[in-house]
This record gives structure tokens, C-alpha cells and sequence, in this order.
């Protein structure tokens, strides 16, 4: 089960829902992962939920980006330019488990690269860019 509250959380509301959803996402992708190296058979569903996660993401990103250029968020370069390395590397690991299924590989990604950048990336570019955009009266759907 996520525990949301584990996430640092910012001064934009719709930023820490879908800061959870990412991270729910995660963590049902990551049971799989773990259930399937103590059961040594590829779960069924892994990929599936690999590519609901990169699309998700893609669309986080978007979403924050359109904010930022809309409202000029000072910070504009560094942090989307972050969301887009972010998302090229969730890509290769997408791309690298079609080609091998390597679990390990896999969970090293989301546990050893994901889950330290996701928990840094909300710490720093995301806090900032909630302070500034919180002086403005957004309206955002999901």
C-alpha cells in the first residue's frame, strides 16, 4: 500500500495528487517486480504497468511545464530540462525491458535511480515551483 504522506509535500495541491499517483503507480509496478525475483517467472502484467507509468509521467511533465512557461516561472529551463531526462531515462528502462526482461535491472532502476531522483526532484525544482506558482489563482484539472 502507498503512503502518500512519505512524499514531501508542496504549496500546489494538484502537484502532490499527482506526485501520489505517480508514486501508487511505482509502488504497484514495483510489487510485481519483487513478487516475480522471489518467484523467478516475469509477472504478466509488468510491462502493462511500465507503460501506465511512462505515460503518466509524460503527462505530469507536460502538465507542470505548460504551468511554468504559462506563468514564467523563472526556473523554467532547469526544471523541465530535468523532467525531460527524467523521462528519456524511464524510456531507455522501458525500451531495455522489452528487449531483456531483466528484473534486476528493473528494480535497480525504480529503487536505485527513480525513487532517489522522484523524492530530490519534489525536494528542490517542485517545492520551488509551487512557492511561485502559489501567488497565482490556478484553476487546474486532472
Amino acid at each position: 500500500m502507498t503512503n502518500c504522506r512519505e512524499i514531501p509535500q508542496v504549496k500546489m495541491d494538484f502537484m502532490n495528487i499527482v506526485h501520489c499517483e505517480e508514486l501508487t503507480l511505482v509502488d504497484d509496478l514495483n510489487s510485481a517486480v519483487q513478487e516475480s525475483i522471489t518467484l523467478g517467472a516475469v509477472h504478466s502484467e509488468i510491462e502493462n504497468r511500465i507503460q501506465e507509468w511512462v505515460s503518466h509521467t509524460a503527462t505530469h511533465f507536460e502538465r507542470e511545464n505548460r504551468y511554468m512557461r504559462e506563468y514564467n516561472f523563472p526556473a523554467y529551463v532547469m526544471h523541465s530540462g530535468e523532467h525531460e531526462q527524467a523521462l528519456r531515462n524511464m524510456k531507455m528502462m522501458q525500451i531495455s525491458w522489452k528487449k531483456d526482461q531483466d528484473l534486476n535491472k528493473l528494480d535497480s532502476f525504480i529503487n536505485g535511480t527513480w525513487r532517489p531522483w522522484f523524492s530530490q526532484h519534489i525536494s528542490t525544482m517542485d517545492t520551488m515551483t509551487a512557492q511561485f506558482l502559489s501567488q497565482f489563482n490556478i484553476s487546474v484539472e486532472l
